[in-house]
């Protein structure tokens, strides 16, 4: 499932500025509690790559190894000749998704980045704001989520900050749930996927229990042939190339010579 992280503009307000490192020191306390938590489920994030809580998302997301989406409000091209490029490479390199439903040379308008959140609304199982201002587009994401009857939260935020009127604004008309437990809220919509297991391999969500088994078997060697993964796993030869071909395609296992197959 995947979860779509509101925006903010926090760089652009100049009226916030003497609080700034407070406010935004709150903020980075939220996100690494949820991150922290979100890496035990089964997620994909979802942001739209503006300054502040988005860049944020990716970030944390590419860090705990959460897969991401970007969703520009134009072309990539605008974004390659940014500061935002290095974390769109960070994104790419992980083989996760950078989205856009604009032409290859387009440049931003007043409706593109409004549309962008449309997709986001559309695409999240849930939304959830860091932080809104009352005239944030963060507020038209949530209210595509709304009008799509997707569960939308929010958290408890600074009532002397016009940044959190448009947020708190929802909480109070019950548009938004407010959290107050991440873990509760991570457990009603997604499923656990990872867990520690004293430093052994962790069970992934994409993997069935013959791939889990044939990775397990090559994480306890150094390497492993293609006898010793018949032998082990009780499996023809056929079977063993076809799972092995699935698990290199997923970068879990890759071969250090023909037929030697190593953990990725």
């Amino acid at each position: 499932m995947k979860i779509g992280i509101g925006s903010f503009h926090l760089w652009n307000q100049n009226q916030i500025l003497c609080i700034i490192s407070e406010i935004y020191r709150y903020w980075i306390n939220i996100l690494e509690r949820l991150f922290g938590i979100a890496k035990k489920y089964d997620i994909v994030t979802m942001s739209g790559l503006a300054d502040g809580v988005d860049q944020l998302c990716h970030s944390y997301s590419i860090d705990e190894k959460i897969p991401t989406i970007a969703v520009l409000g134009t072309w990539i091209w605008w974004y390659l000749k940014s500061k935002n490029r290095n974390l769109l490479e960070k994104i790419a390199d992980s083989w996760w998704l950078i989205l856009s439903e604009y032409k290859l040379l387009s440049w931003p308008t007043s409706y593109s980045f409004p549309q962008r959140n449309r997709l986001i609304a559309g695409l999240a199982d849930l939304l959830f704001l860091p932080e809104a201002w009352e005239q944030s587009w963060s507020l038209i994401t949530a209210k595509f989520a709304f009008e799509m009857h997707k569960p939308i939260y929010g958290v408890s935020n600074w009532i002397f900050s016009s940044a959190s009127e448009g947020l708190n604004k929802l909480i109070g008309e019950w548009k938004i749930q407010m959290i107050t437990d991440f873990d509760q809220m991570m457990k009603k919509h997604f499923k656990i996927v990872n867990f520690d297991d004293g430093g052994k391999t962790a069970e992934m969500k994409w993997l069935n229990e013959v791939e889990i088994k044939i990775l397990n078997i090559i994480s306890k060697k150094s390497w492993s042939d293609l006898n010793d993964l018949t032998n082990d796993s009780g499996l023809g030869l056929n079977d063993i190339m076809l799972y092995l071909t699935t698990l290199e395609m997923q970068w879990l296992v890759y071969q250090e010579s023909p037929g030697i197959y190593q953990k990725g």
